[in-house]
């Protein structure tokens, strides 16, 4: 994966987390909920149960990246 698309990753974590905690499951529907937005109706990563892991893989990784950051805080 790109530098440039973990970055995005990073940014769509935030938005997601703008309005409060959430679970990394949540974080990845708001990825999806926010593609459909612009018009991405079709699954992005659900093609293929590994790029579904992929997705979910990296955006834990991102997150991790985050809180070593100081970019976002665990909560309980």
């Amino acid at each position: 994966m790109t530098a440039h698309r973990e970055h995005e990753h990073k940014d769509m974590i935030a938005m997601a987390l703008s309005n409060g905690a959430k679970t990394l499951a949540e974080i990845e529907d708001h990825f999806f909920a926010f593609a459909r937005r612009f018009g991405v109706f079709a699954p992005l990563y659900h093609h293929d149960p590994a790029e579904e892991h992929n997705l979910a893989q990296q955006l834990a990784q991102d997150l991790e990246t985050m809180v070593a950051l100081g970019w976002a805080h665990r909560q309980g």
